[in-house]
């Protein structure tokens, strides 16, 4: 009997290992996640993330029932709001009342185990803006404007891999926020010239950022009449997932626009200072 040569051997086919793809999340599974996240267990991938959120709609709605479950008796009346450049879409998050502060507070280290600090600049409201059929202008928006304060916005994540997730994994989880510290503000607020302001990030009194009209739309109160809007249409969440009317805007709301300084980390024991020039500062130290 002949023995088969290499030519009539088939080729042996090697074969990947099956990894079977882990099941979608539900969005109520994904909120109860988050909850568990915000409390101090485990943190989420983007990946998990997104496979329940598919729409700037449904991440709106987990910012606002995992907020209502938190702190049901805490509405928010701090946001964060911000686009990367004045031809996109702005987004933004609620702040709640137990990770708002005011300037020199000290926060437990322990409690911002990634802690991104950043200057910022935040409008709060003076009057009522209810929700009305025919948009505001952005006259009365400003008019309804009593200060511009500087802020220190904490970043602080919940998802593992935030440095590469996606602008709307982030935004489900809060535009991962972790706390703000509201400083200084002035009410002659529209003579102040925002695309030549110098500001400065100190730690311990070293000066680790200097910039001059460094926010990415010049002028971040461009962002003010998308932001009435938005909360104009935006529905309210109780703490049993049932859907509300939009609130508006009430006096007393703040409004902080997002980053004019680069990513820096805080640590334990440290001091961060925020001086925005001719309008004023604020301060957060970090506990051990």
């Amino acid at each position: 009997m002949n023995e088969p040569t290499d030519a009539t051997v088939p080729a042996a086919t090697v074969l990947a290992p099956q990894v079977e793809a882990a099941a979608p999340w539900s969005l109520e599974l994904l909120i109860r996640r988050l909850i568990g996240a915000h409390r101090g267990g485990p943190q989420l991938t983007a990946e998990r993330i997104l496979s329940a959120v598919r729409s700037t709609d449904a991440a709106y709605q987990v910012q606002a029932r995992v907020d209502a479950a938190l702190w049901p008796d805490q509405p928010a009346t701090v946001w964060k709001a911000g686009a990367d450049s004045r031809d996109s879409l702005p987004t933004a998050a609620p702040i709640a009342p137990p990770l708002v502060h005011a300037s020199g507070t000290a926060l437990p280290a322990s409690a911002h185990p990634v802690c991104i600090v950043e200057g910022e600049i935040a409008y709060r409201f003076g009057v009522d803006l209810p929700p009305r059929a025919i948009p505001y202008t952005t006259d009365e928006v400003a008019d309804s404007i009593a200060a511009m304060h500087v802020a220190i916005e904490i970043v602080t994540p919940r998802i593992v891999d935030f440095a590469t997730a996606s602008s709307l994994a982030k935004l489900t989880d809060h535009q991962i926020n972790g706390a703000f510290v509201l400083g200084d503000g002035i009410v002659s607020w529209r003579k102040v010239d925002l695309r030549k302001q110098k500001a400065t990030l100190a730690i311990d009194g070293k000066v680790q950022q200097s910039v001059t009209g460094s926010h990415a739309l010049g002028n971040p109160a461009v962002l003010l009449p998308w932001f009435v809007a938005h909360l104009g249409r935006l529905p309210t969440y109780d703490a049993d997932g049932e859907a509300g009317a939009a609130r508006g805007v009430k006096a007393g709301d703040v409004v902080t626009t997002g980053s004019w300084t680069k990513v820096i980390e805080a640590r334990a024991k440290q001091r961060v200072d925020v001086v925005f020039d001719g309008i004023g500062s604020a301060s957060v130290s970090f506990l051990p």
